[in-house]
């Protein structure tokens, strides 16, 4: 965001930066749209190297269960509103 800001080319966000550690930022952008309104929130995360491809994986596959369970929570207690 800050490159495309500042006017620079795609061709040169191909280049090595000078600064590593501004190459290495990553955020997460939180977007809230209301009826009329639409903003962003970018939060900085921190670098955590190389991502380990078994890991992500095992992370994916946690996250995806949990998932699976809260929306089992979600359809009974609305089973149960629904019933009583």
């Amino acid at each position: 965001m800050r490159k495309k800001r500042q006017g620079q080319t795609s061709t040169s966000l191909t280049h090595q930066p000078a600064n590593i550690q501004l190459a290495n930022k990553r955020y997460l952008i939180l977007t809230y749209n209301a009826e009329f309104d639409r903003i962003y929130y970018p939060l900085s995360l921190p670098y955590c190297g190389k991502p380990d491809p078994v890991v992500l994986m095992q992370q994916i596959r946690q996250l995806k269960a949990e998932n699976r369970l809260l929306k089992s929570r979600v359809i009974i207690s609305f089973y149960f509103v629904f019933v009583l």
